[in-house]
């Protein structure tokens, strides 16, 4: 195989094109210093959880805390049987038709 870069000769290859176009950039010698400039430093970011819980910070419950109310009322509905109503309908969302 002839490694000259053209996009012609390795049509079928991915993995020999990318090799052949990477060659054909870099001057013989300086394929490691080309890859490790390649690389970004990037500091870890520290992973941090996103509640999904608790109060959202809404002017609602803002309001509803400095009355001294619970952020979220309790559920009173009833269903048929007499308990209380569940929070979620059973079934698809109404987003999905």
């Amino acid at each position: 195989m002839h490694l000259d870069g053209s996009v012609h000769d390795f049509i079928g290859d991915r993995q020999s094109l990318t090799y052949s176009l990477f060659t054909a950039q870099c001057p013989e010698g300086s394929q490691m210093d080309h890859l490790e400039a390649m690389t970004i430093d990037v500091p870890p970011i520290a992973a941090t959880k996103v509640s999904t819980h608790g109060p959202r910070g809404s002017r609602r419950e803002q309001w509803r805390e400095s009355k001294g109310m619970p952020p979220r009322a309790t559920s009173n509905g009833m269903n048929r049987q007499g308990t209380v109503a569940a929070k979620r309908k059973a079934g698809r969302s109404k987003r999905r038709r």
